[in-house]
């Protein structure tokens, strides 16, 4: 889970961890806006927006499986919502 940084022209992951994750993310507009961890891979051309799989609130209603073998990599990245305080 990454969550200690939420602005833009900051992270705390390295390019490598992101592109080898699978990302989920609490909210997508917020992070291809908003989140450092997203936008510094994007701006190299290592990702782009379709490298959000899933919002939580999708795998929490089963719209996303998660997860779907056990070598996969997964990654959370939240910005934070009110909902999550």
């Amino acid at each position: 889970n990454a969550v200690g940084s939420s602005v833009k022209h900051t992270r705390e992951l390295d390019t490598d961890a992101v592109v080898r994750s699978s990302l989920f993310v609490d909210r997508r507009e917020s992070t291809v806006n908003e989140a450092g961890d997203f936008l510094f891979p994007k701006q190299e051309g290592a990702i782009d927006d379709d490298h959000i799989l899933a919002e939580i609130g999708d795998l929490l209603t089963g719209a996303h499986p998660g997860r779907t073998s056990p070598d996969e990599i997964t990654l959370f990245k939240s910005l934070g919502l009110a909902i999550e305080d």
